[in-house]
């Protein structure tokens, strides 16, 4: 409802040519040959014949389902996301149209055969690579994963900092702001903020759903970040407003840490009779 009706968050598509349009015809020329191949009971050859086309027509609904969110988010991260989809549609295809020929009687020359397996996953490999910015992105890697102190992201986020000043060991809150479970399991407090992320909240329902979470787990605090949606604000602040919250600190403006995280005001908010750090 909130993506296909509202088109939340949704991205046109940038024109029916495309990589997205080699992605679908692959999915659609599998299903194809899947349906065709089942109705005619033309399975190939082997003991793994039948077992071949089952996961052909299997991979082909996989690749078009996965690759109809890049229809609705047309962004560039979410073609890359449905790679995989692709790349295991495009293998099965490839299998089952080489066991194929190599079983029919085309005189194709045998090194022929040997070598279209070998330049289609060539190709993938190589459009695939075409997505990584650098060597350097790999180069960082090992260092990251040893790394003992946590994500630099979260390390250099204010409201890190925030909600270890200000929220006691073990003290249930909501964190709305991005990576705030992430926060909260860094800082030792409950964070029973419904969602992933407060700017998911559109609905008059998420709201209450908000507002139900605040009450059943007895929240003490809540921390709010920057919001994208001056929609969502006013709704939140309502919200925390009409069930006796009120801002008790304020920190100035942080600045951005990476792209989705802008920075911004934070506050903290709490009911008059709470107790506890920063009141």
């Amino acid at each position: 409802r909130q993506f296909a009706a509202s088109g939340f968050y949704m991205l046109p598509l940038p024109g029916p040519l495309g990589l997205h349009l080699v992605m679908y015809l692959t999915g659609a020329v599998a299903l194809v040959m899947a349906l065709v191949c089942a109705v005619r009971g033309s399975v190939r050859p082997g003991g793994t014949g039948p077992a071949g086309l089952a996961l052909l027509g299997y991979t082909s609904v996989f690749g078009l389902g996965a690759g109809s969110y890049y229809v609705g988010r047309s962004h560039p991260y979410v073609l890359i996301a449905v790679f995989c989809a692709w790349a295991l549609c495009s293998a099965t295809l490839t299998v089952e149209v080489v066991g194929r020929l190599s079983r029919a009687d085309l005189r194709l020359p045998a090194r022929l055969l040997q070598a279209m397996p070998v330049a289609a996953v060539a190709a993938l490999c190589a459009l695939i690579a075409s997505t990584l910015s650098g060597a350097d992105v790999l180069a960082g890697q090992t260092g990251r994963l040893r790394a003992a102190d946590g994500p630099t992201t979260l390390a250099a986020l204010e409201m890190r900092a925030f909600v270890r000043d200000c929220a006691a060991p073990g003290e249930s809150v909501m964190l709305l702001y991005p990576l705030g479970h992430w926060i909260a399991a860094d800082a030792g407090v409950e964070n029973f903020f419904p969602y992933n992320l407060a700017d998911s909240i559109i609905t008059e329902q998420q709201v209450a759903e908000f507002v139900a979470s605040l009450r059943e787990h007895k929240v003490t605090s809540v921390f709010v970040g920057s919001l994208a949606s001056t929609n969502t604000t006013l709704a939140i602040t309502s919200a925390l407003i009409a069930d006796g919250y009120e801002v008790v600190l304020e920190r100035p403006a942080a600045a951005p840490v990476a792209e989705l995280l802008a920075g911004g005001e934070l506050e903290l908010w709490r009911r008059p009779s709470a107790q506890g750090p920063c009141s």
